[in-house]
């Protein structure tokens, strides 16, 4: 059991609540009491491939959209509230209704002392491919973090803390493995093709995907630094043109977050689009915008966004 005070939320944990549901942690602030997560599992009693100590757990979320994991926080009754940059309902867990809190990093760390051979090996060979960047730590979430790994159906989810050479880090996860997949061409809110190779890798014949992420949830996003003093902005999309100054950090960590050269930072509350904006360039950049018309927001929800090269 962990108290309230204890939990320093990063993105990519993974926390239990006093149910049993299994919930991972997303790195946006968060207002005093409350952690920002998506529900994923729960207890269920029928045959299913994730199981710890005997228990099985069934999948909450059907699908990875606003109106999916809305209905999931409230079939659980999660605590919905307001968020202006979303457009929605976000749920958030009380911090008083979590019973184990797993940081990526500890995840890592009990995978290393009891974990599969197989994913030990793969685990090590990313290590050393790793180890000459200049990062502030690696952990991992997913079933692994929750201990319900399946070797036929789970992937490895590998978070990289703060990569002080983002263009190293892309470097080097190109030449492990081979891509799973080049590109995810999105046809709802988010809108476009978006390059997802580099993050999504076939690595000793299992899947592996990456995150970077910051120690702070949004610590290297200045739009994000004062997320619940922001005015709510116009719930309709602003389409403009914008020069991106390639070689961002800040693009390459959840939620990926660039400045253009007009003065306008580009937020993206979906990370697959951050290879686009830490190689930078001219886009035509389809966004929410903020009420002060210093930011523009993509991928939020109930609105059609999205970034494109021209």
């Amino acid at each position: 059991m962990y108290a309230s005070g204890d939990i320093k939320h990063v993105h990519g944990a993974v926390v239990f609540d006093r149910y049993s549901r299994i919930h991972q942690v997303i790195g946006i602030p968060a207002p005093p009491g409350f952690i920002p997560a998506i529900p994923k599992y729960e207890p269920c009693k029928r045959l299913t491939p994730w199981s710890r100590a005997g228990i099985g757990f069934c999948r909450i979320l059907v699908e990875y959209t606003p109106a999916g994991v809305e209905d999931s926080a409230r079939r659980l009754g999660m605590e919905m509230r307001f968020d202006g940059l979303y457009n929605a309902r976000m749920p958030y867990l009380r911090l008083e209704d979590v019973t184990l809190y797993t940081h990526p990093q500890y995840a890592l760390e009990q995978v290393y002392r009891q974990g599969h051979p197989q994913v030990l090996k793969t685990l090590y060979r990313i290590a050393r491919s790793l180890e000459k960047l200049p990062i502030r730590g690696l952990g991992l979430t997913g079933s692994l973090a929750t201990l319900t790994y399946n070797p036929l159906h789970s992937d490895i989810d590998i978070v990289v803390f703060e990569a002080l050479d983002p263009a190293g880090l892309v470097e080097t996860l190109e030449t492990l493995g081979r891509p799973e997949l080049d590109t995810i061409e999105y046809v709802g809110p988010l809108r476009g093709s978006y390059r997802v190779g580099w993050r999504r890798r076939l690595v000793d014949g299992k899947r592996v995907t990456f995150v970077a992420a910051p120690r702070e949830p949004g610590s290297m996003c200045k739009p994000l630094s004062t997320y619940w003093t922001i005015d709510p902005p116009a719930a309709k999309a602003v389409e403009t043109r914008l020069y991106i100054p390639p070689g961002q950090p800040s693009a390459l960590h959840y939620p990926p977050c660039a400045h253009s050269e007009e003065g306008v930072w580009i937020v993206s509350f979906e990370y697959n689009v951050a290879l686009e904006l830490f190689e930078g360039g001219e886009f035509r950049v389809t966004a929410e915008a903020g009420s002060k018309g210093h930011a523009l927001y993509v991928g939020v929800r109930g609105l059609e966004t999205g970034i494109q090269r021209v």
